[in-house]
């Protein structure tokens, strides 16, 4: 089971207004769009930033998909290696490392956005997503994020016993709150179905020992 569903890279750099848009092949379960624009940030700062953006402060419930954004960006030197990793104690660990093309370049700063599927489990579990940079210098920065997944409260449905029927009469039971006692069992899902509150006032056998 793949916990990283998809990945999508966004890159913005300094330069010319011209946007320029291409698919890049990788691995499966990822699709890569890289676009560059005239947009800039104040993550790029001299050294590799690594910075997760929307990491939940409380426990998440099982759902479909989280997603996850990750910036990394510097403007020293272009970066040579992004790692992410994705630690699902419900799964497998998930491992991907980017090179190259798929990595940003000096004063660049590239978004990787995960969608994250919260998958059920026999108990609450911990994702952890780490994400790791070094650029052509060797400077690094990394982040982790550990992500918990609560399973949803239990709901617990309401035993509803079998009709009796018209099985029982008053001479059945000892005294009236024996009788009262079997006739609030069934009576809110099937009715006087004895026949026992013979003036529709929820109060059967009124004449046994004990009665109203």
């Amino acid at each position: 089971m793949k916990k990283l569903i998809s990945l999508i890279f966004i890159l913005s750099a300094c330069g010319g207004a011209e946007i320029v848009e291409e698919t890049v092949e990788v691995p499966t379960t990822i699709k890569a769009t890289t676009t560059s624009t005239t947009t800039t940030t104040e993550l790029i700062q001299s050294l590799p930033v690594v910075e997760i953006e929307n990491c939940p402060e409380e426990n998440l419930i099982i759902t479909d998909i989280y997603p996850l954004v990750i910036n990394i960006g510097s403007s020293t030197a272009d970066i040579k290696e992004v790692f992410i990793q994705i630690d699902d104690e419900a799964s497998e660990v998930t491992e991907y490392t980017f090179t190259g093309e798929d990595v940003p370049k000096k004063d660049q700063v590239r978004t990787y956005s995960l969608d994250l599927e919260l998958l059920d489990y026999k108990s609450d579990y911990t994702i952890f997503i780490t994400a790791y940079a070094v650029d052509a210098q060797d400077n690094q920065d990394g982040k982790v994020c550990s992500i918990v997944v609560k399973l949803p409260e239990p709901i617990f449905l309401p035993i509803i016993p079998d009709n009796p029927g018209d099985s029982k009469n008053c001479g059945d039971f000892s005294d009236y709150a024996e009788a009262k006692a079997w006739f609030d069992t069934y009576y809110e899902y099937y009715g006087d179905v004895a026949k026992l509150d013979s003036d529709d006032d929820l109060e059967p056998c009124e004449s046994l020992p004990g009665g109203p």
